[in-house]
């Protein structure tokens, strides 16, 4: 008895990557796709003897274009409260929010160690 099988098998963060590279190529210079803020909605795969044809839809979340590291060393040391306005300064940035690990209660200032600093953003 012989079983012949085939199948198709993707990482869809490497998609989603593989889309927000594309998408930026055609973006202005002050907004960005990042992976994060990428859904796959649909996929069809189609397999002809040769070629793999791959369409769908997706939905992209722009967000401003913001230079992490560059920001991390201007908010490093900083009050939480300086650090918010810096953030918020950049433009296009509805709310700022800031969680520290471990939870320090009266925690009021930013880490001056830029590895110890994350950035989670989001879309809404």
């Amino acid at each position: 008895m012989a079983i012949d099988f085939q199948g198709i098998a993707f990482n869809e963060n490497d998609l989603k990557t593989y889309l927000a590279k594309f998408i930026n190529q055609k973006q202005s210079q002050n907004q960005e796709a990042l992976p994060e803020t990428i859904s796959i909605k649909d996929i069809k795969i189609k397999r002809d003897k040769d070629t793999l044809t791959i369409s769908g839809s997706f939905d992209a979340g722009l967000v401003p274009k913001i230079d992490q590291e560059k920001l991390k060393e201007q908010i490093g040391g900083r009050s939480v409260k300086d650090a918010r306005v810096i953030i918020k300064g950049l433009g296009d940035i509805a709310d700022v929010q800031f969680n520290f690990k471990p939870n320090i209660p009266f925690m009021e200032s930013v880490p001056r160690d830029k590895n110890k600093i994350t950035f989670k953003i989001e879309t809404t």
